[in-house]
């Protein structure tokens, strides 16, 4: 039982995120560990756990453990698991707008150039003599445009 007890303790202290995982299936790996330990009457401090939950995440996370540490002097496991939980759903939302932006982009990339001169900075662009500066129609000025009145 002894031999037993140590080796679960080993597998918690190495136990590491494992590539494409989601959070929610990493801590309930991570609790699963806990909670076969204390079946067998070890015990943990609860920062203790957010250390070690902490210091199971990838290198692409160390942001996080950072921000989580940076000028405290407690730390509980439910605040490190709800801000894993928050870190995936913000990365999932910003990976679904940035798949609408781009489709968005090239959209309206698409009709700026269909629509020719409009469109184009004024800076950019030199106005024909009774050209307007709005609506880029000869024979009037800017001051006289129906469009902009």
């Amino acid at each position: 039982m002894r031999q037993n007890k140590l080796h679960m303790k080993k597998r918690l202290i190495r136990f590491t995120y494992v590539p494409g995982a989601t959070m929610n299936e990493h801590i309930t790996s991570f609790n699963n560990l806990v909670m076969d330990l204390m079946s067998i009457d070890e015990t943990f401090k609860d920062e203790d756990l957010a250390l070690l939950l902490l210091g199971s995440l990838p290198e692409e996370l160390k942001f996080l453990e950072t921000s989580l540490l940076y000028g405290r002097d407690a730390l509980s496991f439910s605040e490190v698991c709800a801000a894993l939980y928050d870190y995936e759903l913000r990365k999932k939302n910003k990976q679904r707008n940035s798949n609408g932006e781009v489709e968005a982009a090239v959209k309206g990339c698409s009709q700026s150039l269909s629509k020719g001169r409009k469109g184009r900075s004024n800076s950019k662009y030199k106005l024909a003599k009774n050209e307007c500066a709005f609506c880029h129609e000869v024979g009037h000025w800017k001051k006289d445009c129906s469009k902009l009145k």
